[in-house]
């Protein structure tokens, strides 16, 4: 994949991520979408060499501006850590180089994502580095972040308990977290006159929980068993992809009162928000202490609706006005009796105004203006 002349002349990024772009990169999609003059490089992790996806090498236009290559596989080791960071990063070095100039990039902004990038970052850099943090890495040793971040020229940190450790190493840290599309969900506060077909079904006069999102293999489902064995006249509503090999899938989709109704067009799923009264948030059991606020949680915001998070110790400190908080399943069930008996027309006022001040447009020009600044693009 070449870029041609007129792409040549634009501001350039190389962006190097732990995420594939067909899985996810949410984050990286809305914050890239929409830059300026800006031609961008993404580098995705290995994927398996039976992958029918692209291969090391070939390049793919996933977006305007943006072209996608998968690193090249591993060699497995049994060296210790540092060892394996080093040797994986040579490898990879080597192909984003050969990359780097068939597309004609001179001094590229690079971009990491991640601290197992460090090395990635002295074979590579030429022009200004900046590091976006999105996650908290404590399965990685520390200062492999900490020397990424003390280089790098701009730190982007997605929650405030990130923000507050990247700006002790790095006076130009920045807080920009995640987003919501405003324009999908600006109307999920309203109640249409009709509702899709197979959510009216279950309008039936009784509470309605809801669930936006994908449930994953890790998804903890307990607590919506507990809920639902406790309340069995209100109807949990599960919208969006399914993974089949959660361990309390079976039991949930045995129960009377909890229905699944598969994922859904973007365009249509303020409809679905819309038919909630209560929205649920669900942790995942390889974070069970999340430091994020979710694209799911913004859209909840979004509806006004009250929202029930199961929250490990650090998401508390977002929105404790606006959202209910539960550590337990009995404590799950508690929360969604209060909400439903305590729900104030002030509190969906402040949610949606929470909601309109997190719109990625707002993210996205944040983003240029830094960049701008900074002399990036």
């Amino acid at each position: 994949m070449y870029l041609s002349k007129d792409v040549l002349s634009l501001s350039q990024i190389v962006c190097i991520s732990y995420e594939r772009w067909e899985d996810g990169a949410q984050r990286i999609k809305n914050l890239f979408s929409e830059l300026p003059n800006v031609s961008i490089l993404y580098f995705e992790p290995a994927q398996p060499l039976l992958s029918k996806l692209r291969r090391p090498g070939e390049g793919t236009v996933v977006a305007k501006g943006i072209t996608a290559y998968t690193l090249p596989c591993a060699v497995p080791t049994n060296e210790d850590a540092q060892i394996r960071l080093v040797q994986r990063s040579k490898k990879n070095a080597a192909f984003i180089r050969r990359v780097i100039q068939e597309n004609g990039f001179e001094n590229p902004v690079l971009w990491l994502r991640s601290p197992d990038q460090v090395e990635l970052m002295y074979a590579l850099r030429s022009g200004a580095v900046v590091y976006d943090c999105d996650r908290d890495w404590a399965e990685l040793p520390p200062e492999w972040e900490e020397t990424i971040v003390k280089e790098a020229g701009l730190v982007l940190s997605a929650a405030p308990i990130l923000h507050d450790r990247m700006r002790i190493l790095n006076d130009n840290a920045v807080l920009l977290p995640n987003g919501v599309d405003l324009s999908l969900f600006q109307h999920a506060h309203e109640r249409p006159e009709t509702f899709p077909a197979d959510i009216q079904q279950f309008r039936n006069g009784k509470p309605m929980v809801g669930f936006l999102g994908s449930i994953g293999d890790f998804t903890q489902l307990a607590p919506i068993l507990h809920t639902a064995q406790v309340h069995p006249d209100w109807n949990f509503v599960f919208v969006g992809e399914v993974a089949k090999n959660n361990l309390n899938l079976r039991r949930c989709r045995s129960l009377p009162n909890v229905h699944f109704l598969g994922e859904k067009a973007p365009v249509s799923q303020e409809c679905y928000l819309a038919a909630f009264d209560l929205c649920v948030s669900l942790l995942d059991e390889r974070a069970p202490d999340p430091v994020l606020v979710s694209e799911q949680l913004y859209q909840y915001l979004a509806s006004g609706k009250p929202i029930i998070a199961m929250s490990g110790r650090f998401l508390e400190v977002n929105y404790p006005d606006t959202i209910f908080y539960a550590h337990t399943d009995e404590e799950f069930a508690a929360s969604c009796e209060l909400a439903l008996e305590q729900e104030v027309q002030k509190a969906a006022f402040q949610r949606i105004l929470y909601a309109s001040e997190a719109d990625w447009k707002l993210r996205r020009a944040l983003l240029r203006h830094l960049l701008k600044t900074n002399g990036l693009i």
